[in-house]
């Protein structure tokens, strides 16, 4: 059975494309061959961080797609924005908590 053919955005092999709204990076989900990305050892699809050139080669639509949303898992700079949220979320914490210390 051939396999169906993508083209989405006049991208030939685009599944799917978001916003990855923990990164703010735009992440794409490509079926490899029609793509013209390596297919080998079973990465029929490929979930891309478009910003920063980072690909994750998966078996399935569905674990391209559950990788897209979780670019910041894979992407080293979408890691990096990961680490640095989150830091600022705990600086920014400890600051409010030490102006209570007396309450």
């Amino acid at each position: 059975m051939k396999d169906r053919e993508y083209s989405l955005n006049g991208y030939l092999g685009l599944v799917h494309q978001r916003k990855n709204p923990d990164t703010g990076t735009t992440v794409s989900v490509y079926h490899s061959e029609q793509a013209g990305m390596d297919a080998s050892w079973g990465t029929k699809y490929h979930a891309v961080c478009e910003d920063h050139g980072a690909l994750m080669g998966e078996t399935s639509i569905a674990r391209a797609k559950s990788a897209a949303m979780d670019s910041g898992a894979w992407c080293p700079d979408c890691v990096n924005i990961v680490k640095n949220k989150e830091k600022s979320r705990i600086d920014h914490f400890n600051d409010g908590v030490k102006g209570h210390e007396n309450i």
